[in-house]
């Protein structure tokens, strides 16, 4: 496994920001840490940080400011290379955690919708649209499309 620093899209010449990523051997790059230009305070401009789920196991700080690019990286790989466990990555639960999250904020928002919709329209006009949406998606989903 290697690590490398490179630019990312949120940097701009003034305001140089670079995302530091693990290549995994399986080929997955894993972003595992940040180093930016955010300006403040002024003797210590640079800021660096590691990533979340890579801090388990590794010294404090996790994040930091420097003086200059270099040093920011100097103090990014101490922290890096002060694990005690081995890298760790995101769990792969996490991408479903954050289907699961999606999918409920959605469910709030059609909730939301309905009642203001039964508020407007009536209750029986908005469980005849209900009824005929399932009916549609359900016809849909088996293929039983007109």
């Amino acid at each position: 496994m290697s690590l490398s620093i490179e630019p990312n899209e949120v940097g701009t010449p003034d305001q140089p920001d670079y995302t530091v990523a693990l290549h995994a051997k399986d080929g997955r790059k894993i972003e595992v840490g940040r180093i930016f230009l955010a300006g403040a305070p002024k003797d210590r401009p640079w800021l660096w940080s590691l990533e979340f789920y890579q801090r388990k196991g590794r010294a404090a700080p996790y994040d930091g400011n420097a003086a200059d690019f270099e040093s920011a990286k100097a103090a990014w790989t101490r922290c890096w290379e002060s694990a005690s466990i081995p890298i760790d990555s995101p769990p792969a639960s996490l991408a479903k955690t954050r289907r699961i999250m999606l999918a409920r904020a959605i469910n709030l928002c059609t909730l939301v919708l309905l009642v203001v919709a039964a508020l407007q329209f009536g209750v029986d006009r908005v469980l005849d649209i209900i009824g005929t949406y399932f009916t549609n998606m359900t016809s849909w989903l088996t293929g039983a499309r007109s």
